[in-house]
């Protein structure tokens, strides 16, 4: 189960609260520091049947939330209301109300004038500047904080292709037991945190 006291939320805050220039080491530690207090059930309870063939609203939206981050976290694909319809058995407009749910309490970040998921942060939906090759599989990150995220969650070794954001120059990151392997490069957040959902896309 996952556990939310004072200790384990610390990391979290910090994460929500970057400086505006962090190196590569800082933020993986803090993702690192971040994982260490949660623990997801092994497989998502299924939500309690209340008339015949409809699940209870809050247990479907725990249900969609378990399945679609371990679906990600398993196979590297984000999955849509229509498959996670068919994983939860239950109506698709049930399954794309959760997610609309989900979505409003930034749990995760809609596709612009659509009901698709475009991210399940750290996992993006859709391929990007930021791709992470773990366990043999390929993850996309929205960006370079939830690249390294990617590998955090996992708590797996990662390899991250990205472009400098200021020359476009290629850039490989390494990730190894929880460290970086070669730790030179900054972060900058040109949106300070507590703007990012302002305009999520954009951040």
């Amino acid at each position: 189960m996952a556990t939310f006291g004072a200790e384990a939320l610390t990391p979290f805050l910090l994460l929500a609260n970057p400086p505006p220039y962090a190196r590569f080491s800082q933020i993986i530690g803090m993702a690192n520091k971040a994982r260490e207090g949660l623990r997801l059930p092994p497989n998502p309870r299924m939500p309690a049947m209340t008339t015949a063939g409809s699940h209870d609203s809050e247990g479907l939206v725990q249900a969609v939330r378990l399945y679609v981050f371990r679906q990600a976290a398993e196979t590297g694909r984000v999955p849509q209301p229509p498959e996670i319809a068919g994983a939860l058995r239950c109506a698709e407009s049930a399954a794309a109300a959760a997610v609309k749910q989900l979505a409003a309490g930034k749990v995760l970040i809609l596709a612009p004038n659509d009901g698709n998921i475009w991210a399940a942060n750290p996992f993006c939906a859709v391929p990007s500047g930021f791709r992470v090759g773990a366990g043999g599989k390929t993850y996309w990150g929205i960006c370079i904080w939830d690249a390294l995220g990617i590998s955090a969650a996992l708590d797996r070794d990662a390899v991250i292709s990205a472009s400098c954001g200021d020359c476009g120059d290629p850039m490989r990151i390494e990730v190894r037991h929880g460290q970086l392997a070669v730790s030179e490069g900054i972060i900058h957040f040109a949106v300070p945190a507590h703007h990012w959902w302002d305009n999520i896309g954009f951040t």
